[in-house]
Parts: structure tokens; sequence; C-alpha cells
């Protein structure tokens, strides 16, 4: 695994400070993970090949602790 990706809620847009996973607010910080549309998963850097990568999003500490996490088991 390789390093996470952390920023500042504050630097992130209005309507993008909510988890990915759970739907509720973010904290001062945020860890980014990036989506791989091959199997619908969320991964820390470096895990997802560049033409399989659906870009980056925010996800609140919590839900962020075991990755790779799959979309379905999010609660929105």
């Amino acid at each position: 695994m390789t390093d996470r990706w952390y920023e500042k809620t504050s630097d992130l847009a209005p309507d993008n400070r909510t988890c990915s996973c759970c739907g509720r607010e973010l904290s001062a910080v945020a860890i980014m993970l990036e989506h791989d549309q091959r199997d619908d998963t969320y991964h820390d850097r470096g895990d997802v090949p560049a033409d399989k990568s659906q870009g980056w999003f925010p996800f609140g500490l919590k839900c962020a602790r075991k990755t790779p996490i799959h979309i379905r088991n999010c609660k929105p």
C-alpha cells in the first residue's frame, strides 16, 4: 500500500464535502480514494491503472479505514 492522500476539507468544492461512502459531512480532513471502474472499488494512491480510474473521491476517516472499499458496502 502507498501513502494516503489527505486533503483539507476546506480545499474541496462546497458540494464535495461529504463522504463518498456514507454521505456524512466530512471533518477537517478527508482521505481521497481512487475509483476503479473495473470492479466499482475505491483504492489508495497507486493501486489503480490510469486507464481504469474514474477519478478521486473524498472519504471520511472512519469509512476509509479498510481499502479497497466496494461501492456496494457503502451506505448512502
